[in-house]
């Protein structure tokens, strides 16, 4: 997303929740923008990591290269079959508490990847199967109301 600085329209940058606001020259290139608000004055608002962003009038608006999922998905495991490494990759279009647990044939619980909060975003997690036998194993997500199972197999 840009918040476009031009001729008619400034941006200014706060650091501390919008007690003071300082002059910023540029774009926010490359920055996540973890939340978005127009004003009823017609300024936006704009969230980062580094600080609040806010425009001085109206501003243009250019939202590109947004990366964010816009669906829950949990994708095939790769390598598959495996030994004993795997990724496992996921996406969550919102901030949601995420378990991904691995079960062996016969629905026991061998070992809890993720049981956390995250954010929106694509993720990756790595699963190391070294001591563990050959066989078959399912991987569950659940975040929110999406439940999914994937299969995978180990061989040594």
């Amino acid at each position: 997303m840009h918040l476009v600085e031009n001729k008619e329209y400034k941006i200014k940058k706060s650091v501390d929740n919008g007690q003071t606001w300082t002059d910023h020259t540029g774009e926010l290139n490359n920055q996540l923008v973890y939340n978005l608000k127009f004003a009823s004055d017609s300024r936006v608002l704009a969230a980062t990591q580094s600080g609040v962003y806010r425009s001085s009038s109206q501003t243009l608006i250019n939202i590109s290269g947004n990366n964010l999922p816009d669906k829950f998905l949990l994708k095939q495991n790769y390598p598959n079959p495996f030994n004993p490494n795997t990724k496992i990759n996921f996406s969550v279009p919102v901030n949601s508490l995420v378990t991904l647990k691995i079960y062996d044939v016969l629905g026991k619980e061998v070992m809890t990847l993720i049981n956390e909060q995250k954010p929106a975003g694509n993720y990756a997690a790595e699963f190391n199967g070294a001591n563990l036998s050959s066989g078959i194993y399912f991987f569950r997500m659940e975040a929110g109301e999406f439940i999914d199972v994937k299969r995978m197999m180990m061989i040594k």
